[in-house]
C-alpha cells in the first residue's frame, strides 16, 4: 500500500506541476505585450500615449499593503478609470517588502499582485518600483540598508534579491506595465542620506540593478524615475541613466525646480520647465515619459489655476511627443492621516515626520478626493484624455526645428540649466519646434538653426558647429564668440539699467538689410539688466550689423553695434554681444516689456502658417491629408491672436467642430490657459 500510495503521490505532484506550468504559460500568453517603438511605448505592438497618475490610495496612504484593503483599491481604480487613466505608478515600500536582506515578504508580494490584478480588472496597468526608500519627505529604508545603498556590496546583494523576487512574482500578472527602479533614489543619495557615492559607483550600481530586472523578466521595460537627472560628472548623469534605462522618465515641478521664482504659475518658464526637461532627456535618443508633474493646492491656492496648468502640461507633453504624462498624484491624502512613525527611518526624514505629519503640500494634489470624487482639475484631465484618445498618434511636426545646444559643462551659476531654459523659452516664443542637443554630437539633418546661449563651445563643439556652418547651417551665439574672428570684443562693464534698449536703425551710409520682424527705427526692448560687450563696427564686408545699442540721447549717433550676421563657409552665423539669456534668467517675469524673442526670430525660416503672440505656443501637425494647429495660451490673461497663412485657409475647432474663421488672417481670442485645437477644414 505504501508503494502504491507513494506512486500515486508522485503522479499527483507531477500533475500539479504540469498544471502549474501550463497555468503560468497561459498567463504569460494572455498577458498584454508591452514594448518600445521610437518615442513611444507599445501595447500589443501598437504605439500608445500613457495617460497616467502616481497612485496614492485613498485610505492608509502607501501603507495599504500593510493594512490591506482590496475594496479600497477596487474603488480607487474604478474612479481613476473613469478619468481616462490607463496606467499608474505604485511604490511598495521597501521596509514592508524586504525586512531582511535575505528575505522578501511573501504576503506583501501576494498583496502587490492583488493590487495589479484589481487594476487590470479596471482597465489600468501598473508600473512597479521596488526601491521606494524615500517619498514625500520621509525615508522608508529597512534597517539593514542604512549604509551606502549604491556601493556597499552586502546592501547591493540584498537589493538584487529584492528585484529578483519581486519581479519574478509579478512578471506574469496581466496588470503589469513594467518597472521603475524606485521613487527618486537620487534624493536618498543627495538629500536624505547625504552619501559620498561617486558618479562611477552610482553608474555601476544602476547597471547592476538594471541587469537584475532583465535577468528576472526580459519582457518588460525598465526606467529610472529620478528627482533630477544630473549633468556630466554628476551622480546619475543623463548619459549614465540612459545606459541603464529602456526609456527615460522626468519629474518636473515648477515649485521644486524653482521656476516659480521666474514667472507666474500660468506663465512661460514655469510651464516650459516640463517641456525643457523632456527635450533634454530626449538627447540620448530614447523615449521620454513625464513620470511626475503636479501642482499642489498648497502652492497654487486655486483649483481653476491648477486646471489650466494641467491642461497646458498634458497637451504640450502629447504635442511634443512625450511617451506619456503621469500626474502627481491620483488622490488627496486624508488630512487626519498620520504615518506610523515606527515605520519611518527618522534619521533620514524631515523633522515634521516625527509626528507622522507630511508637508501640507502632500495633502491636496490629487485628481480625486479621499471619497473618490473628481476635483475640477480631475475633470479637466478626463476631458483632455478623451481628446488625446480621439487625436491618436502618428502626427508629423511641420514647424522648423531649432536646436538649443547643451554645453558639455554646465556653469555653476546656471544650475539647474536656467540659462538654457531661457533660451528654450525664447525659441518657443518664435513658434519653432525646439529640441535640446549636446554640443559635441553632429547636428541632426532636420535642424533649421542652432542656438548657443551664453557659453563658449568646447574644442569638440567648435569642430561640430564649424562643420555645420560650412555646410550651410544657421547658428546663433550670445556673449561668447566662437566664429566671428573679425569682431573684436571688449569685456562689458556694469549691467545696463533695466530696461535696456537695442535699436534696429543702421548708421547713415551703412549697408544693412533688416532681418527682424520690426521696421527700421523701432526698438527691441530687453527687460533685464543686460551686459553688452563693446565691439567696433566691423570692416569685414561679409559682416552685417542688425542691431545697435540705443544711446541715452536719441539724437546722438549710433556707435555700439550689438547684433551681427556674418558668413562662415556656406552658413550664416549670428552673434549677440550681450548676455541676453543669463540676464533674463535672473529677472522675474520680464515678458510684457520684453521683445527678446525678436532676436531669435532671425533663425526661423519662412513658414506657411504663423501666429503673432509670443505668449501662445504653436504646434503644426499633419497626418496624411489631416492637418491640425495646437495653440496653447501660456499666460494668465486673454490673448488676442492673429493666425496667418500663406494660402487661404478655413479652420474649425477640433473638439466642437465650430467654425473658427476663413482667410489668410484669422483673428482668435484665447482665454487664460486655454488650449485650442484648430483643424483645417
Amino acid at each position: 500500500m505504501s508503494a502504491i500510495f507513494s506512486n500515486f503521490k508522485k503522479s499527483f505532484l507531477c500533475i500539479l506541476a504540469c498544471l502549474a506550468f501550463f497555468s503560468a504559460a497561459f498567463s504569460a500568453q494572455s498577458q498584454d505585450r508591452w514594448g518600445i517603438q521610437g518615442q513611444y511605448l507599445t501595447l500589443n505592438d501598437k504605439p500608445v500615449f500613457l495617460s497616467g497618475a502616481n497612485y496614492i490610495p485613498s485610505q492608509d496612504w502607501y501603507f495599504i499593503l500593510k493594512d490591506w484593503k482590496p475594496d479600497v483599491v477596487e474603488r480607487d481604480m474604478a474612479a481613476l478609470h473613469k478619468l481616462g487613466i490607463t496606467t499608474v505608478r505604485f511604490p511598495p515600500f521597501w521596509n514592508l517588502t524586504q525586512p531582511t536582506p535575505d528575505a522578501v515578504d511573501p504576503v506583501m508580494l501576494t498583496r502587490l499582485n492583488d493590487l495589479l490584478t484589481i487594476a487590470h480588472r479596471n482597465g489600468i496597468a501598473v508600473q512597479v518600483e521596488p526601491f521606494t526608500g524615500g517619498i514625500c519627505g520621509a525615508s522608508y529604508l529597512p534597517e539593514w540598508a542604512a549604509g551606502d545603498l549604491f556601493a556597499d556590496p552586502k546592501i547591493v546583494k540584498g537589493e538584487r534579491k529584492l528585484v529578483s523576487e519581486m519581479v519574478r512574482s509579478v512578471k506574469d500578472n496581466p496588470g503589469l506595465m513594467g518597472y521603475d527602479f524606485g521613487n527618486e533614489v537620487d534624493i536618498l543619495l543627495r538629500y536624505y542620506m547625504k552619501l559620498n557615492t561617486t558618479p562611477e559607483q552610482s553608474r555601476q550600481w544602476a547597471a547592476t540593478i538594471y541587469q537584475a530586472f532583465h535577468d528576472a523578466d526580459p519582457r518588460h521595460a525598465v526606467t529610472n524615475g529620478l528627482g533630477s537627472i544630473g549633468g556630466k560628472g554628476e551622480n546619475f548623469d543623463l548619459w549614465n541613466v540612459a545606459g541603464s534605462s529602456d526609456y527615460m522618465s522626468v519629474h518636473s515641478y515648477a515649485f521644486f525646480d524653482d521656476t516659480i521664482k521666474y514667472d507666474p504659475w500660468v506663465g512661460q518658464r514655469t510651464l516650459y520647465d516640463m517641456n525643457y526637461a523632456v527635450a533634454r532627456a530626449a538627447m540620448p535618443g530614447k523615449a521620454v515619459l513625464v513620470q511626475e508633474n503636479g501642482f499642489s493646492e498648497a502652492w497654487v491656492g486655486s483649483k481653476d489655476e491648477i486646471a489650466k496648468c494641467l491642461r497646458i502640461s498634458l497637451m504640450s507633453a502629447w504635442a511634443q511627443g512625450a511617451a506619456g504624462y503621469f500626474w502627481w498624484g491620483s488622490h488627496d491624502n486624508d488630512i487626519n492621516y498620520r504615518i506610523p512613525t515606527d515605520l519611518i527611518a527618522l534619521k533620514y526624514s524631515q523633522p515634521s515626520l516625527a509626528q507622522g505629519i507630511m508637508s501640507q503640500l502632500e495633502y491636496s494634489e490629487g485628481l480625486l478626493d479621499i471619497n473618490n470624487q473628481p476635483k475640477s482639475y480631475g475633470l479637466e484631465y478626463q476631458h483632455w484624455n478623451a481628446v488625446i484618445e480621439k487625436l491618436g498618434l502618428g502626427w508629423k511636426n511641420d514647424l522648423p526645428v531649432l536646436y538649443v545646444l547643451y554645453p558639455d559643462q554646465i556653469a555653476k551659476d546656471d544650475e539647474p540649466g536656467r540659462i538654457q531654459l531661457a533660451a528654450f523659452t525664447l525659441a518657443k516664443q518664435t513658434h519653432m519646434e525646439v529640441k535640446v542637443w549636446p554640443e559635441w554630437k553632429p547636428i541632426p539633418s532636420d535642424a533649421a538653426a542652432v542656438a548657443i546661449a551664453n557659453f563658449g563651445l568646447s574644442e569638440k563643439g567648435k569642430t561640430v558647429i564649424k562643420q555645420y556652418l560650412e555646410s550651410g547651417g544657421v547658428v546663433y551665439q550670445s556673449w561668447l564668440n566662437d566664429f566671428g574672428p573679425a569682431l573684436d570684443a571688449k569685456e562689458a562693464g556694469a549691467p545696463l539699467s533695466s530696461p535696456a534698449f537695442i535699436i534696429s536703425t543702421p548708421p547713415l551710409g551703412t549697408p544693412a538689410r533688416n532681418l527682424l520682424p520690426i521696421s527700421e527705427g523701432e526698438h527691441v526692448r530687453v527687460n533685464a539688466q543686460l551686459k553688452v560687450k563693446e565691439i567696433a563696427p566691423p570692416s569685414d564686408p561679409q559682416t552685417q550689423v542688425l542691431l545697435w545699442l540705443a544711446p541715452a540721447d536719441p539724437s546722438a549717433p549710433l556707435t555700439r553695434p550689438v547684433f551681427f550676421k556674418t558668413g562662415v563657409g556656406k552658413g550664416s552665423y549670428y552673434y549677440l554681444a550681450a548676455n541676453l539669456e543669463q540676464a533674463l534668467a535672473n529677472t522675474y517675469n520680464p515678458w510684457d516689456q520684453d521683445d527678446s524673442n525678436m532676436i531669435y526670430s532671425v533663425l526661423r525660416p519662412e513658414i506657411p502658417v504663423s501666429i503673432d503672440s509670443k505668449f501662445v505656443e504653436l504646434y503644426v501637425k499633419s497626418r496624411g491629408a489631416e492637418r491640425i494647429f495646437l495653440l496653447l495660451n501660456r499666460s494668465d490673461r486673454f490673448q488676442d491672436v492673429v493666425f496667418r497663412s500663406a494660402q487661404k485657409i478655413r479652420l474649425q475647432d477640433f473638439t466642437t467642430h465650430a467654425p473658427l474663421g476663413e482667410g489668410r488672417e484669422i483673428p482668435l481670442r484665447l482665454m487664460p490657459g486655454e488650449v485650442l485645437i484648430a483643424q483645417q477644414n
